[in-house]
């Protein structure tokens, strides 16, 4: 029985330490949540910012031409014989 008594003690004895460390998670991630988020009214500005951008860009005319534009913005050329080539799945 004592070596029962001793696993029990050894892993309660950890158990104060694993509850501040989560208290202390949780104090830090509001802290960062109430710092660095925007605020109701701040958020609600940037939705409709990105509403109106969004919708500009829908409207915006497709590029003439047929080349595609990977990430960086820079033209890439299409192998339309072989599709899959350039990663498009089709």
């Amino acid at each position: 029985m004592p070596a029962r008594r001793l696993r029990k003690s050894s892993f309660l004895s950890g158990d104060q330490w694993a509850y501040t460390a989560g208290l202390i998670a949780i104090v830090i991630g509001a802290v960062i949540v109430f710092l660095l988020f925007p605020k109701k009214e701040q958020e609600q500005e940037l939705l409709a910012k990105y509403l109106v951008e969004d919708e500009a860009q829908r409207e915006a005319p497709a590029p003439s031409d047929t080349s595609a534009v990977d990430v960086r913005g820079a033209r890439v050329a299409r192998d339309d014989r072989n599709p899959g080539a350039d990663g498009d799945r089709r």
